[in-house]
């Protein structure tokens, strides 16, 4: 007999949110659980020095690094509440801003998850000691079990 389950699947567009996705359709979705899927609007990157001898972004400049920003997030969202209906998946669609990791676990939290699944970002082991990632921050954080489904290995 099978429970319903809340799963957050944390999306950012890339190949390893959607092998993420599809790893929870193809081995753990059941009819009744409910899919909490959710994009971090991360804020937008600029140079911090656009001209050869430094200055300012201008505010025209950093307005459409905005509008790009949320129209990119809204692309997401969409794709992935689409998919879910296509794929007749129980969702609710969550877009969230500030640190991916806090987002995440505030959500699971929240919504009372069962369990965040989400994809590693295969970065390297240097970036990864210096920055550290956001799998690892909810592997940490989060009151819930965690699921990180690895990237596909090329040769």
């Amino acid at each position: 007999m099978s429970s319903k389950k809340k799963v957050v699947i944390p999306v950012d567009g890339s190949e390893h949110s959607e092998k993420a996705f599809e790893w929870y359709r193809n081995h753990i979705h059941e009819k009744d659980d409910e899919l909490l899927v959710l994009h971090v609007q991360e804020p937008p990157t600029v140079p911090s020095s656009p001209y050869p001898y430094g200055g300012t972004v201008l505010p025209d400049e950093w307005n459409k690094a905005v509008d790009q920003t949320i129209a990119d997030a809204a692309k997401i969202i969409d794709y992935y509440g689409k998919k879910c209906q296509q794929q007749g998946l129980k969702c609710k669609l969550y877009k969230g801003s500030g640190k991916a990791g806090e987002s995440i676990c505030q959500l699971a939290e929240d919504q009372e998850a069962n369990q965040i699944l989400m994809g590693s970002r295969g970065c390297g082991k240097v970036r990864r000691t210096l920055m550290g990632s956001v799998s690892d921050y909810c592997v940490h954080h989060s009151n819930v079990p965690v699921t990180v489904i690895p990237p596909v290995k090329t040769d």
